[in-house]
């Protein structure tokens, strides 16, 4: 319920500058903002232990891979 609020405000106030017609226009500007400001608002590295684990194992796999790529590469 919150979030349809939130969705509703946004497109009122949108509606109300008189600078986009029609509901699906506003609909589609109303989420292009809300989309904007959640990115912007989302952290670049992560905070989350967990999340920064997963981040660490990808890592690890990827210089894994890496490091086989060029050990084929040596025995060409």
């Amino acid at each position: 319920m919150q979030s349809a609020r939130l969705v509703d405000q946004r497109m009122q106030d949108i509606r109300q500058q008189g600078k986009v017609i029609g509901t699906d226009r506003i609909a589609v500007m109303a989420a292009l903002n809300l989309a904007h400001e959640l990115i912007n608002q989302t952290p670049v590295h992560p905070t989350d232990s967990t999340e920064l684990s997963v981040v660490q194992q990808r890592l690890r796999g990827l210089r894994e891979q890496v490091d086989d790529a060029l050990d084929q590469n040596k025995n060409c």
